[in-house]
């Protein structure tokens, strides 16, 4: 099981629909229901109850959509807070650099 297999899970549970989750997601229809594929075999329980026109969440999908919302929550929360120190460490980075380089720039100058 794996962060992607999840986002997907989720995303298919809330639009009840393969296609739209696909598009939430950026990915093709054939990619989430492959993530949702593994998800059950990995699990061994079946989580969506396909019809021709929308999906339902079957019971074991019900009981994992609560975990799985969590997960997905926390994974964003963490890469934004983290995000943010590492864009922060980043930007310090380069703006040392263009520092350096237009002191050296002047020096040869003068």
């Amino acid at each position: 099981m794996n962060l992607k297999q999840l986002e997907a899970f989720v995303e298919v549970a809330e639009k009840n629909s393969f296609s739209k989750a696909a598009k939430a997601l950026y990915l093709t229809q054939p990619t989430v229901s492959a993530h949702i594929s593994a998800l059950e075999k990995e699990l061994g329980s079946r989580l969506l109850i396909r019809n021709t026109k929308e999906v339902e969440l079957s019971e074991s999908g019900k009981r994992l959509y609560e975990y799985a919302k969590q997960i997905v929550l926390l994974t964003a929360q963490i890469e934004q807070e983290f995000g943010k120190k590492k864009n922060a460490v980043r930007n310090h980075i380069l703006r040392s650099r263009r520092r350096r380089f237009r002191r050296s720039i002047f020096f040869r100058i003068s």
